[in-house]
């Protein structure tokens, strides 16, 4: 990623998953920028066993690690402040706010 990402969303959904011969709902998060220009682009995906802090901090490392830069975070959660917070600064969380869905 060479261009910032003036705004950043994170979400998780809980999607079942077959893993070892049983079927158990992991986290699916995602990370969406919104460019200067206003264009959407998915900057990351990442699975694994649960949404907790340590999980959302080493997703958004992997972001910057990759290039990520010129963030300001509105997380949708109370979780992923709490990871906003954790990454040392690398973002900075701005407003608090959840989306609206529409229709």
């Amino acid at each position: 990623m060479t261009e910032p990402f003036p705004y950043l969303w994170l979400d998780a959904t809980f999607p079942h998953v077959r893993e070892d011969g049983r079927v158990a709902p992991q986290a699916l998060m995602i990370a969406i920028g919104v460019d200067a220009h206003g264009r959407c682009r998915i900057l990351g995906l990442d699975i694994g066993c649960s949404e907790n802090g340590a999980h959302w901090t080493a997703f958004l490392r992997s972001l910057v690690d990759r290039g990520l830069h010129g963030a300001a975070l509105p997380p949708r959660s109370a979780v992923t402040a709490e990871a906003a917070e954790k990454c040392g600064g690398e973002m900075t969380p701005s407003r608090w706010r959840v989306p609206q869905r529409r229709g």
